[in-house]
């Protein structure tokens, strides 16, 4: 894949912290769209874009995340630091890009040629260099911003 396609690729997003019918039905609670699994302080959350911005912060994003690990009660917090953060994925052979959501998140690649682990904290992978690349939130999307 050429680098200009590749930077015009939105990276396709299934949440490991809410099912697809959980994640449907905060979208349509919050008029908000579901953007990608990050973390805010070490806390995984699933991260949301609305078009109307916050009265107090302006921020057009939240993050919605469970209390504790023993916990069903939801948490809602100023999502901006996770759209502010960067995130780091990696191309697999067949072009599919990863990234580890949190801290201690394993992603494999589907065709198995790669994986990535550590979330914001930190970056375990196998891949090489050049499948590396820098992942930014716009909006509602998750997209490759740059290859390094």
């Amino acid at each position: 894949m050429k680098t200009s396609d590749l930077l015009k690729q939105v990276v396709k997003i299934n949440s490991v912290i809410f099912s697809e019918d959980v994640i449907r039905r905060l979208e349509e609670y919050y008029d908000a769209k579901f953007v990608c699994d990050s973390e805010i302080q070490d806390v995984p959350m699933a991260i949301f874009y609305t078009k109307t911005a916050h009265p107090d912060s302006g921020s057009h994003y939240f993050g919605i995340y469970f209390r504790d690990s023993t916990s069903n009660q939801l948490m809602i917090t100023n999502g901006q630091p996770a759209a502010d953060a960067s995130l780091v994925g990696v191309i697999s052979d067949e072009g599919e890009i990863i990234y580890s959501h949190y801290r201690h998140h394993f992603c494999e690649s589907k065709d198995g040629s790669v994986f990535v682990d550590g979330g914001t904290s930190y970056l375990r992978t196998n891949a090489k260099p050049s499948r590396v690349v820098n992942l930014r939130i716009v909006d509602d999307k998750l997209v490759c911003d740059s290859v390094d």
